[in-house]
This record gives C-alpha cells, structure tokens and sequence, in this order.
C-alpha cells in the first residue's frame, strides 16, 4: 500500500486499446475527479471496460484497493452494440470505492452500465449519477454483487427497449435503495434479501416493475 494519494483532474482520455483507466492492485485514496473518459477498446471487436478498479493478490493473500474516488466525470460507451464486455467496472477486493456525480452515456453493448462484479468488495456507495442513452434488451444501468451498498441519489433515464434499472446480482443483502429516479421500459429493481428501498421514483413499462426474489 505505499502508493498513496494519487489525483487525476480535468483530463481527457479519447482513445485506448484497452481501459482508458485501471485503477489496479494495492492503491489507497485516490481520487479521479472532472475528467472524460470515451473511446475504450478501440480496433477491438468486443471494446474494453472504460474505467476498471480491482485489488489482487501479492504473495497469495488478498491486496486490497482502498479508498477510491470516481467523481464528476463524463463518461462515455461506444454507441454500438454487441460489444458484450464495454461497461465501468469495479472487480474484487476493493473496500471504499465511490462513484458520485458521474455522468455516463452510450452504454448499448453490454450487460451493464456500471457494475461492482465480486462479493469481496465493501463499503461501495454509488450516488447522484446520471445515466442516459444506455440500456438494451436485458441491459442493466447499475449492477452491484457485494453486500452493504449504499445506492442512492441516482437518475436513471433510458428509453431503448429492455433496459433495466438496478440488479443487486442475486445473493447480496443490506443494500440501502434510497432517493432514486429509476425510469426505464424493463423493471425498475430487481432485488433479493434484507435490503432498504425508500423514497425513490421509479417508472416502468414491464409487467412487473419491482422483482423481490429469495
């Protein structure tokens, strides 16, 4: 953990082969504010995560990323479909991972728009984002595997056919689910257990807009 206290302001990241940001193994209290992020995985058929974050293992035990800040920056996809790994992505053992004022647009290929992909995260608190013109038959704008985020304050807006709000990935518990607009044709929510949902908006067009499961 002795590479501490990074900054990454006001930059524009247009073009990579790969990631525009990995954010990688061991990290503590970085913060990556105002920036734009577009054009990930270019000449690549399937595209690339535009922001990743994930801890590893340093001599065969877990090396956490701690202490990420991802704030007010514009963030965008590609625009094209089936390009099944294009999202913002936070991978495993990470505690302290924020993702606040963000602004993302274009996410049409992938599962998800943002997503938080391992139970061996913590601390995770998602807020005031804003996403538009991403979505797709199935696609999620926010998935969450790991238990105890907080998600909140976010406006999710998509109009294009079977896009789906948030998913908390099936097995997690002790979410706080609060202060939402969730506007989309698919469900709204679709959470399973012990989790907190209050004072949000939600609009749907699916039969069933909040899917509770065990």
């Amino acid at each position: 953990y002795g590479n501490r206290g990074n900054r990454w302001l006001y930059n524009t990241v247009d073009g990579s082969t790969g990631y525009c940001m990995e954010v990688a193994s061991g990290l503590t209290d970085c913060t990556i504010e105002g920036n734009t992020f577009k054009r990930a995985g270019v000449g690549r058929p399937n595209g690339s995560r535009v922001i990743g974050v994930t801890g590893g293992f340093g001599g065969g035990s877990p090396e956490y990323t701690k202490g990420i800040r991802i704030l007010n920056n514009n963030i965008y996809g590609s625009g094209l479909l089936n390009r099944p790994d294009e999202c913002v992505a936070v991978n495993s053992h990470t505690e302290n991972v924020t993702f606040e004022g963000n602004h993302f647009y274009d996410f049409l290929g992938g599962a998800t728009t943002l997503t938080i992909d391992d139970a061996a995260n913590s601390g995770v608190k998602v807020r005031d984002n804003t996403f538009r013109n991403c979505g797709g038959n199935g696609h999620y704008l926010i998935t969450v595997r790991c238990n105890d985020a907080i998600i909140e304050g976010n406006d999710l807006l998509s109009t294009i056919p079977g896009t789906r709000g948030i998913y908390d990935g099936g097995a997690t518990t002790g979410f706080k689910v609060r202060g939402n607009s969730i506007n989309v044709p698919g469900r709204a929510l679709e959470l399973s257990s012990r989790h907190t949902v209050t004072d949000n908006e939600l609009v749907s067009s699916a039969d069933t807009a909040v899917l509770l499961s065990g």
